[in-house]
């Protein structure tokens, strides 16, 4: 501090001011736009092998034209899922009728004595009406 220095010949502080406004943001740098039109197609691809792949093991399941729920196998949680699915859009028909993802036309029936079955699966056992679909 000297009598003879100006205000001039100090170094300047800078401070950093910002709105007190609640809508306030601070701007986003811009960046190019990325394109992901090949992670989009293998994602796509992946997709549609999978769904073929389940598909594949489904139509393992169908014999005579038919899928017996006492029949099967222990099966995976994604046929589980498949089955339950179609046979709750059959039992939704009152004619017991309901059509697949792929289109295929199939009739829910009961067997006659109306016992129960146990589905075995990977994930736990379920037990339930000894369902058919039988496939037009």
């Amino acid at each position: 501090e000297s009598i003879n220095s100006s205000v001039y010949d100090e170094e300047p502080d800078c401070v950093e001011i910002r709105p007190k406004v609640r809508s306030y943001k601070e701007k986003s740098s811009r960046r190019a736009i990325e394109y992901k039109t090949e992670r989009k197609q293998e994602m796509l691809a992946q997709y549609l092998r999978i769904l073929e792949e389940e598909k594949l093991i489904i139509e393992g399941y169908i014999k005579d034209n038919a899928i017996r729920i006492s029949d099967l196998p222990i099966i995976k949680p994604h046929v589980r899922v498949t089955l339950l699915k179609w046979i709750s859009k059959a039992c939704a028909n009152e004619k017991k009728v309901a059509k697949t993802e792929d289109g295929r036309v199939f009739r829910l029936i009961e067997t006659a004595d109306k016992s129960p079955c146990t589905l075995l699966c990977e994930d736990g056992n379920l037990e339930m009406p000894a369902y058919e679909l039988l496939f037009e």
